[in-house]
């Protein structure tokens, strides 16, 4: 899976959702709150990154094993992280 959030490479990353929080209530202006919006979509993406490697690790299949897929098992596997991505 791709992660569907662009990355602003021109802006900071916060590194959690109070640094985020701490940025946001530090603005004053219109061009802050811009600058806030990039913030924001950089966390997303940051945050859907990690997800989505934590979930490549999960899926890791030891060598030789074959692979078996139960189309819903799979399904519920989808609908549990895709509930994950969608928690505040």
């Amino acid at each position: 899976m791709d992660n569907p959030i662009i990355h602003t490479p021109i802006f900071k990353t916060p590194e959690s959702l109070e640094e985020l929080m701490d940025i946001a209530e530090s603005m004053s202006n219109a061009s802050e709150a811009y600058r806030m919006i990039a913030f924001t979509m950089n966390l997303c993406h940051h945050l859907v990154e990690e997800e989505i490697k934590s979930a490549q690790r999960i899926r890791v299949v030891s060598k030789g094993k074959p692979s078996v897929v139960d189309p819903e098992a799979e399904a519920d596997r989808i609908d549990y992280e895709r509930e994950q991505l969608m928690r505040p």
